[in-house]
């Protein structure tokens, strides 16, 4: 879960791109520029920029920092811009608690001098990660497979383990990655805890952050459960990139339902059917939207929202089809509410799915002349012709997960267990310093209106809280 801090942060990072000075546009190509870092690993990064320089004097020197190919960067001004026998220049960034293990980092400088002139340096890019660890790296096309525990064959199997879980998501869902994925794995649960930042809890024992494209967790060869581990992350990965939106994401139920499902063919971690049985008897389900955000704390409550997840897509893939789930994601690259979502993907409200599944495990049929308003307003085109078919009595689900091991993230015990938690928030940045003198902004007032309010989009994307099981 993000923290508030660090959404306040993020939030000023959104502030620095909306107001930051044209980077690229009418500048000249600063020559001979040799722009270098230099990671304190969990407290810094030094940006220093050397270059040749016989012109005015430069009146700043700005470096643009943040992820490659996307709408969190920012810029600061050069704490110390010298002129000798060439131009330097250096910039510390405080990164405590900013940045995760893997995450990707693009940067440039752009120098002014006193006649107005601007040089901008060729873009470079480096890895976030803790050099004092021997790190070895394995790659495909999908993912980069980071870990310094286990040698060769440690990462040959990670590997082999990340192409069955994408074949599976691929071939029964169509579904599949669309940007490469890092996977940075710690043989030591407290450092990987540690490279987390504060606040991470002892018992998390690995993340999926999409913001960053990035899974970070703790195993060593002798890991139990390591491939549902690594299926299940992946899948929180892929869902992200599926729907990938500033304004609206997948809920909790979706994004826990599929991946306990996409965990394994052994099987099941825990009797999720027998949990939700006894809850249901019990009268102690948990509503659908009470699903959609954050999982109770309890553990009790915790293994029975992942065990409702399960049932609920299972219902959802039985019913109107493997297509539908994907159907459903990609209706959220779209920026819609879940109601919208589910419309448009299987033709029927949120409520009334709910009711539906409800019927269902009770054994009943929703009579087909029982709907809501919701049900009877104007949607987007049904993506199925008869959406109030009765459900099938005994849906299979699609596929099964690991035995029973350690409880999810949000109902895990105290002691350590090898299972994922909450992603951790987006890079944030302090806030900037002011625009260069010789700078302009790249838009006018609309635009720096709308930029900001893409990047609050984007931190309350991040914000949204996800568990992992």
């Amino acid at each position: 879960m993000l923290r508030p801090g660090c959404l306040l942060a993020l939030l000023a990072l959104g502030l620095a791109l909306a107001l930051a000075p044209a980077a690229l546009a009418d500048t000249a190509e600063l020559e001979g520029a040799a722009g270098d870092i230099q990671v304190d690993f969990g407290r810094e990064i030094l940006f220093t920029l050397e270059a040749p320089w016989d012109g005015p004097d430069p009146v700043s020197a700005t470096v643009f920092y943040g992820l490659p190919d996307g709408a969190l960067r920012t810029f600061a001004r050069a704490e110390d811009l010298a002129v000798g026998a060439g131009l330097t220049a250096s910039y510390v960034w405080d990164i405590r608690d900013m940045l995760v293990p893997g995450a990707e980092i693009e940067y440039h400088w752009r120098v002014t001098d006193a006649a107005g002139e601007r040089f901008t340096s060729a873009p470079a890019v480096f890895v976030y990660q803790d050099s004092s660890l021997p790190w070895e790296i394995i790659a495909n096309d999908d993912v980069e497979v980071r870990w310094y525990a286990g040698g060769q064959a440690f990462g040959e199997r990670v590997i082999g383990v990340t192409v069955d879980a994408l074949a599976r998501l691929e071939d029964t869902f169509q579904m599949r990655l669309e940007h490469q994925t890092r996977i940075i794995i710690y043989a030591d649960g407290d450092l990987m805890r540690e490279a987390l930042g504060g606040g991470t809890s002892q018992w998390v024992g690995g993340q999926a952050i999409g913001p960053f494209n990035v899974i970070v967790f703790h195993a060593t060869p002798t890991t139990n459960d390591l491939d549902m581990l690594l299926a299940h992350e992946l899948t929180h990965i892929v869902i992200d990139q599926v729907s990938d939106n500033p304004f609206s994401s997948p809920p909790s139920w979706i994004h826990e339902g599929l991946a306990t499902i996409n965990e394994t063919t052994g099987e099941l971690r825990f009797d999720y059917p027998g949990i939700v049985d006894d809850a249901l008897r019990r009268d102690s389900l948990l509503s659908l939207r009470g699903l959609t955000g954050s999982f109770p704390a309890s553990s009790g409550g915790a293994i029975l929202a992942y065990a409702e997840s399960n049932s609920l897509v299972n219902y959802v893939i039985a019913t109107y089809g493997a297509g539908s789930i994907g159907r459903l994601l990609r209706a959220y690259r779209e920026g819609v509410t879940d109601d919208e979502a589910v419309q448009v993907a299987i033709g029927i409200s949120l409520d009334r799915l709910e009711r539906q599944w409800l019927a269902w495990l009770g054994g009943e049929e929703l009579p087909p002349e029982e709907v809501d308003q919701a049900d009877s307003a104007p949607a987007a085109t049904p993506a199925k012709a008869d959406p109030e078919a009765p459900a099938p009595a005994t849906p299979a689900p699609v596929a099964v997960v690991a035995t029973p091991a350690a409880v999810p993230a949000e109902a895990a015990a105290p002691t350590p267990a090898v299972i994922a938690a909450s992603p951790q928030p987006a890079p944030a940045a302090p806030v900037p310093a002011a625009v260069d003198s010789a700078g302009a902004f790249p838009t006018g007032p609309v635009l720096l209106v709308v930029a900001g309010v893409v990047l609050i989009g984007v931190a309350f994307r991040v914000a949204r809280p996800r568990g992992s099981a």
